[in-house]
């Protein structure tokens, strides 16, 4: 079982995911006994700033590839959604 922390309604790991582990597949998630985390503040801080530190090295490009990325998938969504429509009665 590894930890995770539940951050703005989304459960983030603070631990190394098995490799084992695949995309979309289901785990289970419960509060620890106590009920709240077990990670002294410095643990925390210290997972923290490694996201920061991270998120840090993301370059101008990186952000125009996924714009990029996104715009697309936008726009095939809305094709998508459009011959849909189209083949309703």
């Amino acid at each position: 079982m590894i930890r995770a922390i539940l951050d703005h309604g989304v459960i983030r790991p603070i631990e190394e995911i098995p490799s084992e582990w695949r995309d979309g597949q289901e785990v289970r998630v419960s509060l620890s006994d106590s009920g709240e985390h077990d990670l002294d503040p410095d643990e925390l801080e210290r997972v923290w700033q490694e996201r920061r530190n991270s998120a840090g090295g993301i370059t101008a490009e990186d952000h125009r590839l996924m714009q990029a990325a996104l715009d697309e998938q936008r726009k095939i969504g809305k094709e998508l959604m459009r011959r849909e429509m189209e083949t309703r009665p």
